[in-house]
């Protein structure tokens, strides 16, 4: 008993005297957590060393700062911002994209830029007399994306633009041929405006009712316009632009329970006619119409991945006049991973695949990868 008593008075002794300042530290420790603790304690004690110290302080402050628990409506907003950007695919191609329909905070800035390859076998009409054509393509897309308030709803307006460079290769007429081409993709822009779900929040209430959730609903619609001003030669039957405009209505719905997350997106797209086609022939399709729909699973704030399906159907051509009975008729599949490298910074990766049903369309299988930013 004595001996116990002659430690806690040593104890005692050694603590009143030490400065009031680490007499004070067990009470601060309250207030830090994790690498911030590891700071403190560490910085204090090398403060003396000098360099070493403050380089040491310097790391733990920027770990603590990567690692901090996702409570602010900045970390909420990366999340949404590795949602909102989708890589630029083939403008021939069906698009099939994830979280189209996700909640994003009020008056929000994301940009993003990428790169996608695609590699595709095409069939072509047989009156063409191209056979066993292959197409190589590079796209380097960039897009910017606005989030506000319209009559007490969360809406969004997005455009985006690619640069593209391509090679065909097969045989025309029996004859072994190629060709590139280099230049802009036409132009998109779209619009949406949620209907259910997703109140229009900014700020630390977006933080908030993020948080506080767990099961939601969301309903929207949307509206696609791909504008003509993508490299288009009128004599060439293979071009990167349309030479004509493309208007895509949709209609969303995105269900979240938990970690787990699915949408469904329902859209037509509707042609105008191409009065400058090839060989100066005037091309009309029908709408084509198309569903897909995904599955996601958040592992953390900002880390996830998806898979997801899509069919298209419709886009008969009438050249001059003339009925080509060549529905295209489309399978497309997906998966895709978000990562954060910062509260601002997040990488998206992608795989699209696109089998067509038909004997008219195109087989085609596309990596992609893109930082999207949010300010």
């Amino acid at each position: 008993m004595a001996c116990g008593s002659s430690l806690d008075s040593i104890r005692i002794k050694l603590a009143l005297s030490r400065p009031a300042s680490l007499r004070r530290t067990q009470s601060k420790t309250e207030k830090y957590h994790g690498v911030e603790l590891v700071r403190f304690i560490v910085g204090r004690r090398l403060r003396s060393v000098g360099k070493v110290g403050s380089l040491i302080s310097a790391i733990c402050r920027s770990i603590n700062e990567y690692f901090r628990p996702p409570h602010a409506a900045s970390q909420v907003c990366l999340v949404t911002c590795l949602m909102a950007f989708s890589l630029a695919k083939p403008a021939w191609s069906q698009e099939i994209e994830a979280r189209r329909w996700s909640h994003l905070p009020i008056g929000a800035n994301f940009g993003g830029g990428g790169y996608a390859y695609t590699r595709a076998s095409i069939a072509f009409d047989p009156v063409l007399l191209l056979d066993d054509v292959k197409l190589d393509m590079n796209t380097f897309p960039v897009r910017y994306l606005r989030s506000f308030e319209l009559l007490g709803r969360s809406a969004r307006a997005e455009v985006w633009q690619a640069y593209q460079d391509a090679r065909w290769e097969g045989t025309l007429d029996g004859v072994p041929a190629s060709t590139t081409r280099s230049g802009w993709s036409d132009m998109s822009l779209r619009f949406t405006v949620n209907l259910l779900g997703a109140p229009p929040l900014d700020g630390e209430d977006f933080a908030r009712y993020r948080a506080d959730i767990d099961v939601e609903t969301i309903v929207g619609v949307g509206l696609v316009v791909q504008i003509p001003t993508g490299h288009y030669i009128d004599d060439r039957l293979l071009n990167l632009g349309s030479n004509r405009y493309t208007f895509r209505p949709q209609l969303g719905c995105q269900h979240s329970r938990g970690k787990w997350s699915t949408e469904t997106t329902f859209a037509a797209w509707f042609y105008t006619d191409n009065n400058e086609f090839f060989s100066g022939n005037q091309l009309k399709q029908s709408p084509f119409y198309t569903l897909d729909g995904h599955l996601d699973y958040t592992f953390r704030p900002g880390l996830w991945s998806g898979i997801g399906w899509g069919y298209g159907l419709g886009a008969a051509s009438t050249i001059s006049g003339i009925d080509k009975n060549d529905n295209r008729e489309n399978l497309g599949w997906e998966a895709s991973l978000g990562y954060p490298f910062s509260k601002q910074l997040g990488l998206k990766l992608a795989y699209i695949g696109i089998r067509t049903l038909a004997p008219v369309g195109a087989d085609s299988d596309s990596v992609a990868a893109g930082l999207s930013l949010l300010w």
